[in-house]
């Protein structure tokens, strides 16, 4: 009786241990490697995204590349499904598909389209172009716009792309009112893409930069004193373009407010009775611009002081 209750007991057994077998062998199915399988997927994929059916084209694509990874279609399966989310607006996803190219397959025929594609999702980024965030929400991706460049630039330092991607970020940072980041930006342009056609433009707006941060004549005017420098250094190289731009004329705007500073100067030692210390920055006015109206308003200045 024994022996019949264990015979019954092993055969349940085995059978229960059959039944997880079947359960689990599902559960790792082996990628298939046929790459000829994919072929016609690969012209279903193609014909779906000339459709416009972008995000069924998309997911499909996203497929082959988990089921396909040796296939030698990847590169144009990659090249798919980043476009597709591309076209259907997203544009971090997009990226990530078009860098894996660039990892995967180096200095593929496709490498200056897919610096342009990336340069471009980064530009959409920094003018307000948002990225999906847990598939559902959307959020500001400036951050990721800088970081695509600066991804770029490091990526392939010296070359034009590299060049382009910092001009980007300078130019970013000077429409944000960040005069200082962007000052630092043209500034690596001048540095190390002497060559580059940004060059002349970084050269002008590092000046322009620099100029900028001067905040009035109750601050430190020292980084006007530097923007005359940079001015003048780009007048030197670039005499046709610093005329059209009026580099002469900003120069003479940089010297009135440099005049102004002292005599702002001047003016506060002469309420606050340090006459002797009002007289030296009066003489700085009249040497610095004796034609202007502050130096004629020194010269008056200084003869009261002395009585005359």
């Amino acid at each position: 009786m024994a022996t019949n209750v264990w015979a019954r007991q092993r055969v349940l057994i085995t059978l229960f241990l059959l039944v997880l077998a079947g359960l689990f062998s599902g559960c790792s199915k082996p990628k298939i490697e046929n790459p000829d399988l994919t072929q016609s997927e690969l012209q279903e994929i193609q014909s779906n995204y000339d459709s416009g059916k972008n995000d069924k084209a998309a997911k499909q694509a996203a497929r082959l590349v988990k089921d396909y990874p040796s296939s030698p279609y990847m590169e144009r399966v990659l090249m798919l499904q980043a476009d597709s989310l591309y076209a259907k607006g997203d544009y971090y996803q997009a990226y990530e598909a078009y860098d894996k190219i660039l990892d995967q397959f180096g200095a593929t025929d496709s490498f200056s389209y897919l610096i342009d594609k990336e340069t471009d999702i980064a530009q959409r980024f920094l003018a307000g172009a948002k990225r999906r965030f847990w598939k559902i929400f959307w959020i500001p991706a400036a951050y990721e716009g800088l970081k695509i460049l600066d991804d770029i630039d490091a990526r392939w330092p010296g070359s034009e792309s590299g060049a382009r991607a910092i001009m980007l970020r300078a130019d970013h940072y000077y429409r944000k009112g960040k005069f200082f980041e962007a000052e630092q930006e043209y500034h690596r342009i001048v540095v190390s893409y002497e060559n580059s056609c940004h060059f002349p433009r970084a050269m002008y707006q590092e000046a322009q930069s620099k100029y900028m941060q001067y905040e009035g004549i109750y601050y430190d005017t020292i980084c006007l004193e530097e923007a005359v420098v940079l001015y003048n250094q780009f007048k030197e190289r670039f005499p046709e373009k610093a005329q059209a731009l009026e580099v002469e004329q900003r120069l003479a705007w940089i010297k009135d407010q440099q005049v102004q500073k002292e005599y702002e100067i001047a003016d506060y030692y002469y309420r606050t009775g340090r006459i002797a210390q009002a007289v030296v920055y009066w003489n700085n006015v009249i040497e610095m611009d004796p034609q202007s109206e502050f130096a004629s308003r020194a010269i008056e200045n200084i003869k009261k002081a002395q009585g005359r």
